[in-house]
């Protein structure tokens, strides 16, 4: 009896092993999700710090007064013909600001070395 009883017992567990789903495939998909959920995070933060405000050096009495000539002479140039609207790219345009850049004291090493165009 005790026999029968064991092997009965054995052969249910062997059952009832057999249907019991596997934990690997839930296991793998919540790794999945957990990878993808700590890719967009890190995704999200480096997008939030490129949009940070970046620190620069103040700047010198000198470039101030080239970024000024640098406004001035493009309202000026864009006001002789405003069909031009600042085209940088436009001749007439481009001409007119250099020698108006030129008449303000602005060389044109000072010129290429600013990053405002």
């Amino acid at each position: 009896m005790k026999q029968t009883a064991t092997a009965l017992w054995r052969h249910m567990q062997c059952l009832l092993h057999t249907n019991k789903p596997s934990l690997a495939p839930v296991r793998t998909k919540v790794r999945a999700r957990f990878g993808l959920t700590v890719a967009l995070c890190l995704a999200l933060v480096l997008c939030l710090g490129a949009c940070a405000p970046q620190e620069r050096r103040p700047l010198t009495f000198e470039e101030q007064q080239d970024l000024d000539a640098y406004w001035q002479c493009r309202r000026e140039a864009t006001s002789m013909n405003p069909e031009w609207r600042g085209d940088s790219s436009y001749f007439p345009w481009r001409a007119y600001f250099d020698m108006c850049m030129r008449r303000m004291g602005v060389s044109d090493q000072q010129m290429r070395r600013m990053n405002v165009w």
